[in-house]
């Protein structure tokens, strides 16, 4: 079956390839046919140049000329035939898939196409190779992406923690500023208040000194009024005898 089918298939390549003959040949026959017709009327035979006056030249360069042509054309004929054309052909006036059965075509074709397949085969094969080289490169790569994807997750989630904590440092010593700066002020202000105390202090120390001077002062006074009351009690005895003398001479 599948060689049927591959025959089958080949048949527009056999006919491409044998209406390609044809057209060869036809151009090769065309390329030909100058050189088939004025091959006979260059080459002239001895006989007819012999016993004219100055034929000795003509006969030699007839000749020459004829020899080269020749030669050309077996040239070209070599070539054809070295080439792997089939001169005998161009001349047959068989058709060409006479010489040639379609058979020999397909397998010339089935061939080909074999060719060509073992080699996109090879090519596949190359490139399956090349593919699955590439497939574990991207594998590498896809592993190296994904730990690379982890320690950028792990800092993160350092970054994250290192975050946490510097913010909680920083609360820390926002507080801890707080509570010096009210330390200070309390400082400032029992600074204040000591102050104020020692002011005081020195106040009634002042105080309790003019108190007990006077104190003094009232016990000197008073001894002197002791003194000066003993003085006066004759004289108020004295007034008083006086007081009722005078009552009694009214």
């Amino acid at each position: 079956m599948k060689s049927q089918r591959s025959r089958r298939g080949s048949l527009p390549l056999c006919r491409l390839f044998t209406a390609g003959a044809r057209f060869l040949r036809v151009g090769l026959l065309l390329a030909l046919l100058p050189t088939l017709l004025f091959l006979p009327l260059s080459w002239v035979p001895a006989s007819s140049v012999r016993g004219k006056p100055g034929g000795a030249f003509p006969r030699r360069h007839s000749l020459s000329r004829g020899a080269k042509q020749r030669t050309a054309l077996r040239n070209w004929l070599q070539e054809f035939i070295d080439g792997g054309f089939d001169v005998a052909a161009i001349f047959s006036p068989k058709p060409p898939w006479a010489l040639n059965p379609p058979r020999k075509e397909e397998e010339e074709s089935d061939g080909v196409l074999s060719k060509v397949r073992d080699l996109l085969g090879s090519q596949e094969n190359i490139l399956g190779k090349e593919l699955r080289g590439l497939q574990s490169q991207i594998g590498t790569l896809d592993a190296r992406f994904s730990d690379v994807q982890q320690r950028l997750r792990d800092s993160e989630e350092r970054e994250g923690l290192l975050g946490k904590r510097l913010t909680t440092a920083l609360k820390h010593e926002s507080e801890l500023n707080f509570a010096v700066e009210s330390a200070k002020n309390e400082y400032g202000q029992v600074a204040d208040e000591l102050e104020t105390l020692q002011l005081v202090e020195e106040n009634l120390k002042k105080e309790i000194r003019q108190i007990q001077e006077r104190e003094q002062d009232l016990l000197l006074k008073e001894v002197v009024l002791g003194a000066e009351l003993e003085e006066l009690r004759p004289l108020k005895a004295l007034r008083a005898q006086l007081l009722e003398a005078q009552a009694q001479g009214k």
